[in-house]
């Protein structure tokens, strides 16, 4: 599995024929071309989130401190699935693609990379964009998007496409209590509005590490290990998600 991830700032944009940069609202487009052909392409341009360091939820959480954007691919995210289809009969205009976070050799992430749909037929356009926390896209996207766009001949279009995220509810599904020589453990998760687990990274933080200690990061639905510090006492552990601001604090008796 891969490291958690995030980033400062992240724009997404499609765009036909050739890659340029530019900025625009959501799902709107500009399209520029000739009617030499009957046919356009499109390509897709997106920065995936950078390894996250381990650090407390103050310093780690975007949506806290200002950094988190509306409309960015979330943390946890290793694959975005792309779909086009025709707005009107709801048909693919070419095979899904699905796009992999690419790693460099140190472990940090590469340079932004464009993917593109040569021969797409001329007219409207539906495209829609999911954010996975695994690189086959199959588990429950952490972020959802779509917009339209024209395809005109032999002509270049942009397309703004804003991700929201699905997370909905944070729960707290198992607490064991810690007690000296024996750790405890918590167990939290993230929701979406249908109910469906979201593998996403979470951020963890004692209020008190004298009296229990836990990992700074951690995974929905996935336990984390809380040990008894030299102090006994109650201390409160504070569980975050980074992006949506979910969070939540549980109490841990340590005896």
């Amino acid at each position: 599995m891969p490291s958690y991830s995030t980033r400062s700032f992240w724009l997404l944009y499609l765009l036909a024929a050739v890659v340029t940069c530019g900025c625009g609202g959501g799902g709107e487009s500009i399209s520029v071309g000739n009617s030499g052909s009957r046919q356009g392409s499109l390509s897709l341009q997106v920065v995936f989130p950078q390894p996250l360091r381990s650090v407390g939820p103050e310093k780690a959480s975007r949506t806290l401190d200002g950094r988190y954007l509306p409309g960015d691919i979330p943390d946890g995210s290793y694959s975005i699935k792309i779909v086009l289809t025709n707005p009107t009969t709801g048909m693919a205009v070419s095979p899904p693609r699905i796009v992999t976070a690419p790693l460099a050799s140190s472990g940090s992430l590469a340079t932004p990379i464009t993917i593109n749909f040569a021969a797409l037929p001329l007219g409207p356009i539906q495209v829609d964009v999911t954010a996975h926390p695994d690189t086959q896209a199959t588990e429950t996207p952490l972020a959802i998007g779509s917009g339209t766009a024209t395809i005109v001949p032999l002509g270049n279009t942009i397309v703004h496409i804003p991700l929201t995220l699905t997370a909905d509810e944070l729960t707290i599904v198992s607490k064991i209590h810690v007690s000296q020589g024996k750790p405890g453990s918590l167990t939290a998760r993230i929701l979406d509005k249908q109910g469906n687990l979201l593998k996403t990274p979470l951020l963890f933080s004692s209020a008190d590490t004298t009296i229990a200690t836990v990992p700074a990061t951690g995974l929905s639905g996935v336990a984390v290990a809380v040990t008894a510090g030299s102090q006994t006492g109650q201390v409160q552990i504070e569980v975050l998600e980074p992006d949506s601001g979910l969070h939540t604090f549980v109490t841990f008796l340590v005896q």
